[in-house]
């Protein structure tokens, strides 16, 4: 069986495509995280957790686990000759484990696939990382603070001076993830020319697959702008009130962003600001291009064209 391994970046469509497109593919056995394709066969998460995060003689019982699925794929439907894995986890290492382990056991398991890289115009992505993370800060925080999340360009701040620990190992520059696995066997994908080709794209890719539906629903609608109008002046109260309020946050930021979408700020990226996200991608735009067959100049990845601050 071919494999091919998606590399889900955070914030990179990966929930869009487990969740919506992957599951309704047709010509592949899907068997990453979601629902399979195969209405007889649902994949363990551990199994993902577990080539993600095991040592010693762990990595040996999770492999062997792998290849139990993958024949159990084969016998099930044995006239489909590709699989499909996808799993947003395996760019982000452990203490434990580096980018180099994870890509040698998927390359193990899945007898040294191709990988799909997703990438996404990295002003957005960043904005799109920044939204996520002040939701994930609401939802998990005790009221005491924790990373500055008041502003964008104070994220930005925090996420540069560390990026592998907010975007996976790649950092802001997703060649570090191509380099790993061998620029020969990868292919990349702009997240904005999958949408606009609602995922059709995907099929001109691999001419053996077919995607039999695809709903459009919306995904993360909590975190639309307006309603992160809320979630971002919630982090300039004092502690105490953060604690008062969190609840109120999380259940009401939405329904206020449905009644007074358009008249809240969204966030805005300062031009310098966007200049400098923009300079880490571009050291490594030509070795991108070379792998995507598609243009990322026209497709905006050299500028920003986003609204500044009032």
């Amino acid at each position: 069986m071919k494999f091919v391994v998606h590399i889900g970046l955070p914030r990179a469509g990966s929930t869009t495509l487990q969740r919506q497109v992957f599951p309704y593919l047709q010509g592949v056995h899907y068997l990453g995280a979601g629902a399979s394709n195969l209405k007889q066969l649902q994949v363990d998460s551990r199994n993902f957790q577990g080539l993600w995060r095991a040592k010693g003689e762990g990595v040996r019982e999770v492999e062997q686990r792998w290849r139990r699925v993958i024949n159990l794929a084969t016998e099930v439907n044995p006239d489909i000759d590709w699989g499909l894995m996808s799993y947003e986890g395996w760019c982000r290492p452990t203490r434990m484990n580096t980018l180099e382990d994870i890509a040698e056991r998927i390359d193990r398991v899945f007898s040294r696939p191709e990988i799909l890289l997703v990438v996404r115009h990295p002003v957005d992505w960043v904005v799109s990382c920044y939204k996520k993370s002040l939701w994930n800060s609401i939802k998990n925080s005790d009221g005491r603070g924790g990373d500055d999340l008041r502003s964008f360009p104070a994220y930005y701040k925090s996420v540069s001076s560390d990026p592998a620990r907010f975007f996976g190992a790649g950092g802001l520059d997703p060649m570090r993830l191509v380099r790993v696995f061998g620029a020969d066997r990868v292919r990349v994908m702009p997240l904005e020319y999958l949408v606009a080709t609602k995922f059709e794209a995907l099929c001109a890719l691999y001419p053996d697959w077919s995607l039999s539906a695809f709903r459009g629903a919306r995904m993360n609608a909590s975190q639309d702008d307006s309603s992160l109008f809320v979630a971002r002046y919630w982090h300039w109260l004092p502690a105490p009130l953060r604690r008062a309020t969190q609840s109120w946050v999380m259940g009401n930021a939405a329904r206020i962003e449905q009644s007074v979408g358009g008249y809240l700020p969204s966030v805005r990226v300062q031009h310098k600001l966007a200049e400098q996200i923009l300079s880490v991608f571009q050291s490594s735009l030509d070795e991108l291009q070379s792998l995507c067959g598609v243009d990322l100049v026209q497709l905006g990845y050299t500028e920003w064209r986003g609204k500044e601050p009032r």
